[in-house]
């Protein structure tokens, strides 16, 4: 996360609500929301390398069907296999109306590594997928699968939501939900 918008002045890495010289904040920071929104990075899937074009290496967080100790394989494209799978685990399996993004990490996620995009041919397919859906989808609450919620409890959940939405629409401020 590039946290900068919600602590200008840096923070320590590992206390909370600290400076990095271990003076303790005064005032808490903004929401990302009201900082104007934040910034996510998917970095080091357990198996890191630095400008090479071709690795050995079985091990990481997601079994990739290339991992091999023997056979070099691409590290650039099993980054994008191994992040269209946090895709599937962390959104589809975990959220009800993450299906929307299936064509996507079905594509990112294919087990032949010469099938599958770069990094850069998987954004542009997110960009062009994500022109087709409409404002309302694009800002919907996820929904936790492992928590079902009643009708009732889900209604008022999504109208907290959206008028949290609205709000910070006028404020002028970017709403979280606009940064998809």
């Amino acid at each position: 996360m590039d946290g900068r918008g919600l602590f200008p002045k840096g923070w320590h890495p590992q206390l909370r609500a600290t400076y990095p010289d271990g003076s303790e904040m005064k005032n808490p920071s903004p929401s990302r929301t009201a900082s104007g929104g934040v910034r996510y990075y998917f970095i080091d899937f357990g198996i890191s390398s630095r400008d090479k074009d071709q690795v050995l290496g079985i091990d990481g967080q997601e079994p990739a069907p290339e991992l091999s100790a023997t056979v070099p394989y691409d590290p650039y494209k099993l980054d994008v296999y191994v992040l269209g799978m946090a895709y599937r685990h962390l959104l589809l399996e975990e959220h009800i109306g993450a299906e929307v993004f299936l064509p996507l990490i079905n594509f990112m996620s294919k087990p032949n590594p010469a099938d599958r995009p770069t990094a850069a041919e998987s954004l542009q397919r997110f960009q062009e997928l994500s022109k087709t859906f409409s404002s309302a989808l694009l800002s919907q609450r996820l929904r936790p699968k492992a928590f079902p919620e009643s009708t009732l409890v889900r209604m008022i959940r999504d109208l907290h939501y959206r008028v949290r939405d609205f709000y910070w629409a006028r404020q002028k401020k970017v709403p979280f939900s606009a940064l998809a």
